[in-house]
């Protein structure tokens, strides 16, 4: 066995064999929801919210949807796109998030230069990281 052959067969072996648990190795497989941050919100009053142990915290504006992902380079996003507020404060979680209602868009949309009225995935959550990859599986196969 050569070492390419070998290098390609052990990031099958361990990609697969972490395949069993949600964030068994989160090093080279994971999947489930993302949240991708679209602004830093202003430190006022209307941009808190308060979570289930009774305090209060900043959130700011996201995109929460689906993904799949090897190695940190996302290669599948499924299911829908939405705008959120969320928080990465609250300790013991990764963060929490509450949906933004349509009519707080427009709004938004008035502090937010350039806000969308659908939520629109980065370049590299959308293109970037399966470009990367194939680049990637590319220069596996093709270095002697």
């Amino acid at each position: 066995m050569n070492f390419k052959s070998f290098i390609v067969a052990m990031l099958f072996f361990v990609t697969c064999s972490s395949a069993n648990a949600k964030g068994f190795l989160p090093i080279l497989f994971d999947y489930g929801e993302t949240i991708e941050n679209v602004a830093d919100l202003p430190m006022r009053e209307e941009f808190q919210a308060q979570y289930t142990d009774g305090k209060m915290y900043h959130v700011n504006l996201g995109i929460m949807h689906d993904q799949f992902s090897i190695f940190w380079i996302p290669l599948f996003n499924y299911g829908t796109e939405k705008y959120v507020y969320y928080s990465d404060e609250v300790e013991g979680t990764d963060y929490i998030y509450l949906d933004v209602p349509n009519e707080e868009i427009k709004s938004l949309q008035s502090e937010i230069e350039g806000l969308p009225d659908t939520p629109e995935l980065p370049f590299w959550d959308v293109w970037g990281g399966k470009l990367l990859f194939l680049l990637l599986l590319c220069a596996v196969f093709f270095i002697r």
